[in-house]
């Protein structure tokens, strides 16, 4: 079936919006108002949603807002963020006034974001970015570069902004960031543009390896030296003379040999340096982010440079992210996450679903086409064989928001719900305390997440009677409290299987991975097989 959202009431029954009116707010009733769009009586009982005292009414409210771009309720907005005391509520407000009041609103929900400073910092830019495009930069460089950012977050505004509005973004993007001597986002767009390949202005680049600034003279040399690998430097020369008069090489081990792998890739000799023998052992952040198969700076590292790459690894027992090659699916499946806390709960509750008892009826997936700024524009959801589940699913996959890291995977998706509150991972703000909002690979200083609860995949009879065997894939990230939160299928068995692996793995909970005693977010590649005995 096809839903849009932000639909209007010509093709709905007038029972089924008086019944969704009629019901008493909560979670779950709010969220099955959104499907309804722009319904007089729906936009009077949503605006009666944002002003409840109940925090996860007023979320899932602005939420519905936001979905269904309804303008009516931009006033709305504005009066309860500016008294809003529940940070879960905040980020929802400011993204519905974000999206319905366009630019103008953005002094208002930066004003609110502050508040609630450094929880929604990374939330806040993220959303500027997707929602503005191009037009987040100066927005960025003038107010957003100050908040409470780690390089990841940075690296995520940088990433989504050059999604929205193209590549050529990251270079103007530099010009800002050298001409601030802002070196935390100089190095975040050298990062996107390295890993996105898009290819910089050399002349920037020259002058930021002749300057002063030895942090950005390092990430210069590391982008320039993955540049040349892939294709060679037309003013290699140059580059070569200004990473060799250089008076003063960074102190940190990591930047210096940045400098040095740029030598290497144009040919010098390498000079072996035994701080960044000792930084590739114990960095569970390294440039050289490599398991010795996927950067194209492996071959230029000695031996023994080599050998302390795969003692770190070894230390996290980190496994590799990507599938093996050839058996990734054509197309991604992932699964919902982000809603909002309790929505899927009361969602059941409400819609008397039931499905949820058993694996093989408890989920449903869609296609959904996200709009520029991550809301849903359109729903193909396949049908369920009961109307109270497919109304519930309906609603879910209405109120889901586009993820960052699919942004990133840049691939045609399906996303699958489970319609089991016992296998939902509400979306979760940082702790109280500054914790980076990085999702770690476990290795180095990073410990491994510890399996709590284990929950064995249901193989299907139908399988079993076509001797269905395979192997199925997915990569999770473990949340700070140990909750299966993003889960992407990166090897596909045959369908059936991969649902069943995914709905299994979605129940799984852990002891959070820790990095220096805190809780962290990390990668975690799960493998499920499926054998006939």
């Amino acid at each position: 079936m096809l839903l849009t959202a932000g639909l209007g009431t010509s093709d709905l029954g007038a029972d089924d919006i008086a019944k969704a009116v009629a019901a008493p707010l909560s979670p779950g009733t709010v969220a099955l108002l959104a499907r309804y769009g722009s319904d007089t009586r729906v936009v009077q009982r949503l605006r009666e949603a944002l002003a409840n005292p109940d925090s996860p009414v007023r979320t899932v409210g602005a939420r519905a807002a936001a979905v269904g771009n309804i303008g009516g309720l931009l006033s709305d907005l504005k009066d309860v963020l500016a008294k809003e005391t529940d940070a879960e509520a905040a980020r929802e407000e400011i993204r519905a006034l974000c999206t319905i009041g366009g630019p103008a609103a953005d002094p208002e929900a930066l004003t609110a974001a502050k508040r609630f400073s450094p929880r929604l910092d990374a939330f806040y830019v993220a959303a500027i970015a997707r929602l503005r495009g191009v037009d987040a930069l100066p927005v960025y460089f003038a107010s957003l570069r100050e908040l409470a950012l780690s390089a990841h977050d940075r690296e995520v505004f940088f990433q989504i902004a050059a999604i929205r509005a193209g590549p050529q973004i990251l270079g103007a993007a530099g010009s800002l960031a050298l001409a601030r001597h802002a070196t935390a986002d100089w190095s975040a767009i050298l990062a996107v543009a390295s890993e996105r390949n898009v290819a910089l202005d050399e002349g920037p680049l020259i002058a930021a390896l002749r300057g002063e600034d030895v942090i950005v003279r390092g990430e210069a040399a590391w982008y320039l030296a993955r540049a040349q690998r892939r294709t060679p430097i037309l003013k290699s020369a140059e580059i070569l003379d200004a990473v060799t008069s250089a008076a003063t090489p960074p102190p940190d081990p990591e930047l210096r040999f940045g400098i040095e792998m740029l030598r290497r890739a144009l040919g010098s000799p390498p000079q072996e340096d035994e701080g960044w023998i000792s930084c590739l052992e114990t960095n569970p952040r390294c440039h050289l982010d490599s398991d010795l198969g996927e950067s194209p700076l492996v071959d230029l590292l000695t031996e023994r440079e080599g050998e302390a790459v795969l003692r770190r690894n070894k230390k996290g027992e980190r496994k590799s992210r990507s599938a093996p090659e050839g058996t990734g699916p054509a197309i991604g499946l992932r699964l919902v996450t982000g809603l909002p806390p309790g929505m899927v709960s009361d969602l059941m509750a409400v819609s008397g679903c039931k499905s949820w008892t058993s694996p093989l009826t408890s989920y449903t997936v869609a296609e959904i086409d996200f709009a520029p700024n991550g809301l849903p524009r359109q729903v193909h959801v396949a049908p369920l064989g009961s109307s109270r589940c497919e109304t519930a699913a309906e609603a879910i996959f209405l109120m889901t928001v586009e993820s960052d890291e699919s942004r990133r995977k840049g691939k045609r998706e399906f996303l699958m719900a489970i319609l089991d509150p016992g296998a939902v991972c509400d979306h979760e703000l940082p702790p109280a305390f500054p914790v980076s909002t990085d999702v770690q690979m476990v290795r180095g200083a990073v410990t491994a997440p510890r399996l709590e609860k284990k929950t064995e995949p249901t193989y299907p009879m139908e399988s079993r009677r076509q001797h269905h065997q395979g192997v199925s894939i997915v990569e999770a990230i473990i949340s700070a409290t140990g909750c299966v939160g993003d889960l992407y299928l990166l090897r596909s068995s045959s369908p059936e299987l991969d649902a069943m692996a995914m709905v299994a793995v979605a129940h799984w909970r852990y002891a959070p991975a820790t990095l220096n005693g805190r809780p962290v977010r990390v990668y975690l590649t799960v493998t499920i097989t499926f054998a006939l005995h």
